[in-house]
This record gives C-alpha cells, sequence and structure tokens, in this order.
C-alpha cells in the first residue's frame, strides 16, 4: 500500500538473490494512490527479462479507483491466491532481502517442510529496535518454542513456509496482528517433534534488512489486542493439558493483572494467586472490577490474592519481564521451579 518509494529497492533485492530454482514474484496493490502501479507494471518486464515470472493486481486495478485498502492479511491472502509456487517467501514492501535468502530458506524447506521458516535480520536504520533485534538473535530452536506465547519468536516479513502449511491454517485472518494469530494457528497444528519453528541466517549473516519507522503496521497494533490473542492460544494448547487445572501467575504488576483480565471467564477462574517477590504486594488481595464478558455486560468483581513466590503450588504462567532478570526475575524464577519440579515448557511458560 503506498509503495512507490521504496518498492525499487525490495524489487531489485528479488533479482540479486543466489537462488538459481524458477522463481515467481506475486505482487498485490492494496488500495495504492501513490503511483505504487505504474511502478510495478515498469517492473514486471525487468523481473521477467531476468527470468523471475511476476504475476500482479490491485484491489483499484479492476476499475474501482476509490477501493480501500484492505490491510495486512487481505494484501497477503490474495498475493497468494494468485502466486502458483509450492513454497511461500513473504517480502513487505520496505523490506530488502539479502542475497542469500531464498537460497537458504528453500534448503532448509526442503529438509523441514513442516516448518515455519524465518530468517535472521538487521533492523533499517540500523539499532533502531536495539533490544528486541538483540533477544529475537538470541534464541536458538529451542528458545523459539519456549517463547512462543511472549510474541512471535520468527518476524513475519522474514517467512517462508510450504503452500500446504498456508493452507492448512488457512491463510491470514484479515484483522490486526494477522501475523501473531497464523504463528499461533499455525502452532495449533504442530508437534513440537516436527520442528514447527526454525530460523536460517545468524546476526553477523542476516537474510533481510528490516525497516522501521515510527508508522510501522505492526507498531500500532495495540498492546491489549496482541495479548488477548497469545492469552486465547495459551487457553488453546496449555490449558487444555489436565496438569493445569489450577495455575498462579507469577507476577503482580501491570503484566500479570493485564494476563489475568485477558484470559477468558472458564480459564481465569483457574487461577488460584498471583505471587510475587515484593514484600510490599505479598499478602494483598487483588481485585478488578472493569471485567467483561463476551456480550460486553460487567463481570462481578474478579479477586485473586497475592502470596510469596516460595508459596506457589503447581503450574506457573510467569508474566515478569525477563529483562528484570537482575532485579530477581529469571534467577528466582529458575530457582523456584527446580523446587517445585517446574520444567519450562510444560508446567512453566513465559508469557512476557
Amino acid at each position: 500500500h503506498n509503495a512507490a518509494w521504496c518498492l525499487d529497492e525490495a524489487l531489485a533485492s528479488v533479482l540479486a538473490q543466489t537462488y538459481r530454482g524458477p522463481l515467481e514474484v506475486s505482487i498485490f496493490d492494496d488500495g495504492s494512490s501513490d503511483g505504487t502501479r505504474a511502478l510495478i507494471e515498469a517492473w514486471i518486464p525487468r523481473l521477467r527479462a531476468a527470468r523471475v515470472d511476476c504475476v500482479a493486481s490491485g484491489s483499484r486495478w479492476g476499475g474501482d479507483a476509490h477501493a480501500e485498502a484492505g490491510g495486512i492479511g487481505f494484501a497477503k491472502n490474495r498475493a497468494v491466491a494468485q502466486s502458483s509456487g509450492s513454497l511461500l517467501a513473504f517480502l513487505d514492501a520496505d523490506d530488502v532481502m539479502l542475497p542469500r535468502r531464498v537460497e537458504l530458506q528453500v534448503a532448509a524447506l526442503s529438509a523441514s517442510p513442516r516448518s515455519l521458516v524465518g530468517g535472521a535480520w538487521r533492523r533499517w536504520p540500523d539499532g533502531a529496535t536495539a533490544h528486541h533485534e538483540a533477544w529475537a538473535h538470541s534464541l536458538d530452536e529451542e528458545g523459539l518454542w519456549l517463547h512462543q506465547f511472549r510474541e512471535t519468536t520468527v518476524q513475519m516479513p522474514t517467512w517462508a513456509m510450504a503452500r500446504a502449511t498456508f493452507d492448512a491454517v488457512g491463510g491470514f485472518e484479515e484483522v490486526p496482528a494477522e501475523d501473531l494469530l497464523f504463528f499461533h494457528a499455525h502452532l495449533d497444528r504442530a508437534a513440537r517433534a516436527e520442528r514447527p519453528l526454525l530460523r536460517v541466517g545468524s546476526r553477523e549473516e542476516p537474510l533481510l534488512l528490516y525497516r522501521w519507522t515510527a508508522s510501522s503496521m505492526t507498531s500500532t497494533v495495540d498492546r491489549r489486542t496482541l495479548l488477548q490473542a497469545r492469552a486465547a492460544a495459551f487457553e488453546r494448547r496449555v490449558l487444555s493439558d489436565p496438569r493445569w487445572a489450577t495455575f498462579t501467575v507469577w507476577g503482580a504488576g501491570r503484566d500479570g493483572k493485564a494476563f489475568v483480565a485477558a484470559l477468558s471467564a472458564a480459564a481465569r477462574s483457574r487461577v488460584v494467586a498471583l505471587a510475587d517477590i515484593n514484600p510490599r504486594k505479598v499478602g494483598e488481595l487483588y481485585t478488578n472490577h472493569r471485567l467483561r464478558g463476551s456480550d460486553g455486560a460487567l463481570l462481578p468483581p474478579f479477586t485473586l490474592p497475592v502470596v510469596h513466590t516460595r508459596d506457589i503450588r503447581g503450574p506457573v504462567a510467569v508474566c515478569v519481564s525477563l529483562r528484570r532478570a537482575e532485579e530477581g526475575g529469571e534467577g528466582e524464577i529458575q530457582r523456584v521451579a527446580r523446587g517445585l519440579g517446574l520444567v519450562e515448557g510444560e508446567t512453566l511458560w513465559y508469557i512476557f
């Protein structure tokens, strides 16, 4: 959408790929009004001259000059629908692939066809989101799985997958947070042994220049929407385990309370306590008077005790940021988990 300012760089990066197999570019112009269509049409013969097949369309290309943009999920679904390849590699119009991106992801999918394969990336401009970039690249394959409820552990602009994987999920939901929803729908259908999440490349040898601006769409989805999607996925995949008949939320601060509020009423009733190490919070009674049901009606006040972490019993959902490990966070969590025999990825999950 309105990508004339950056599309040349994105499409030039297609021609720079080292992959020598058949390649098709599918472009969907989502209601642009800035000359994007003319730019795309100028690129089509250039791509075809380089033996790259190309198919392109747009919501305003069929005669409706006033069609509104349908959004990210809408545009991606239509780009996939008009394409023909058995493997899909996504590229946002404002990003740039580095030369080995397609080659390495095709090789990864050949070895692990049911995986959602991400790639290492470098933020553009450099350092724009330094902490997030460092965290994303700190995760090994096990970490991609264990941190799945914190956020998407492989970032959407780098995704590649088999078309069969895309079809099994049913494509993107055409609502905000479409990448997060697809990520969790994919994991709903995947067993850990199937290697559902992979990343290729490294921070030193990235596959993509991932552009960030203050108006980036991924920066504008509100925090509550993202948390509700993560909480719903947690309910589907974790609370179906009988070991989680009751559980404790570690963290009596903003994040722990927000997570409890994001749960459904049925799941919320299984939370027995908030746990914290802050003596000013321990012993308090947390009450939320603002919870509403699925019909929007105000619910009766919901109350939970705040206990010390040494008094935790049973499984734990950790709602303390790992960035606060130096404040007693991660080390204390690991100590308590060992004492209770909790296993990360089974009876202990990180939410933040």
